[in-house]
């Protein structure tokens, strides 16, 4: 029973990456940056936006008050909420003009205006939407496949949507992550060479699983339960079901 992870995004796999594309030809000699303004500042609290439905006024109004910093006339492009537009100059690229800027003191965040694409889709065979659900026989749906990565639906609405965040990064070889839960099967395929040592918090020998108290091993042993067990009466697993382990922790 080796499962699908959860993590792969932070743990070295390919999944997916974003290409920015700079303008090109005439276009290039057009810098587009995007604005955002801090809540306290002063060039929000001074030119209030009223309504988007006539936006260009007060967002040209701003653009003009960055200027002196840009030393260059700044255009207003469109807005993209009540603290955040476009801008854009001539004579200087994207790059350049969102450094300058970002030194404003009124401005949290300055970044060019560029166009991003997805190429790559998750690699990991186990992404593929598993059997088809069959809620008659209980099959299929949440335990095949890694549902709970793409974007909500109406049937597994609680899935997080990972692959949106993929398209913003992908692996940083410095992130250590650290889980806390049921513990590791350190050899997965998704896992090898990127564990570090961890440790054993469970003292209870019974649901430990592995003959041991707390220990520096945070290896998994599983979690199943044996018809026998829960058959046995009086037993630390009476009455719990015959059960095949969860991996949980290697999941997570």
């Amino acid at each position: 029973m080796t499962p699908s992870l959860a993590s792969r995004w932070l743990l070295g796999a390919t999944f997916a990456f974003v290409a920015l594309f700079p303008l090109t030809g005439a276009a290039q000699t057009e810098a587009r940056v995007i604005v955002a303004f801090k809540p306290t500042a002063e060039i929000v609290r001074s030119m209030p936006l009223r309504s988007f439905a006539e936006p260009d006024g007060v967002a040209q109004q701003r653009a003009g008050a960055l200027s002196t910093r840009a030393g260059r006339t700044l255009s207003a492009g469109r807005m993209l909420d009540a603290r955040s537009q476009v801008v854009r100059a001539t004579g200087i690229d994207s790059a350049t003009l969102a450094a300058r800027l970002a030194l404003h003191p009124d401005v949290a965040w300055a970044v060019p205006d560029q166009r991003r694409r997805a190429f790559l889709v998750p690699n990991d065979p186990f992404y593929a939407a598993g059997p088809a659900v069959n809620l008659a026989a209980r099959t299929g749906g949440p335990d095949a496949g890694q549902w709970h990565l793409r974007p909500p639906t109406s049937l597994f609405r609680s899935a997080v949507n990972a692959q949106s965040a993929w398209d913003r990064v992908t692996a940083v070889p410095s992130v250590v992550v650290a889980v806390l839960d049921t513990g590791v099967l350190a050899d997965h395929p998704d896992l090898a060479g990127r564990v570090r040592p961890g440790y054993d918090m469970v003292n209870d020998t019974d649901r430990a699983n592995d003959g041991s108290g707390r220990d520096a091993n945070a290896s998994d042993p599983g979690d199943w339960v044996t018809a026998a067990e829960s058959a046995q009466a009086g037993g630390p697993f009476s009455g719990c079901g015959s059960s095949n382990s969860s991996w949980h922790g290697t999941k997570v």
